[in-house]
């Protein structure tokens, strides 16, 4: 998860700084908190499960992102005083 949100910042975002928190949430839950000054971006529109079968036959980009949100429990994000926030419970 982190090394495919952090692969996003880093080429879509243009960042070169990223600021993260991670803390326990609950029993068995983690929030991770991402923070960059760079290009926002949302992540809390809902996406499309790709409708193929094979995996030679999926289009470049946004698998990645698909991915992540489906192995999280919440992932919001949002634009606050410059800040570029990513709030994620996994």
């Amino acid at each position: 998860i982190l090394e495919e949100l952090l692969t996003n910042f880093f080429s879509y975002a243009d960042t070169n700084e990223v600021f993260m928190i991670l803390k326990k949430h609950k029993a068995e839950e983690y929030e991770l908190s991402i923070y960059h000054r760079g290009q926002y971006f949302s992540l809390n529109d809902e996406m499309q499960a790709p409708d193929c079968v094979d995996v030679e036959d999926l289009p470049i980009g946004g698998l990645g992102l698909f991915l992540v949100k489906s192995m999280c429990k919440s992932i919001k994000t949002a634009h606050k005083f410059e800040l570029c926030v990513t709030k994620i419970i996994i």
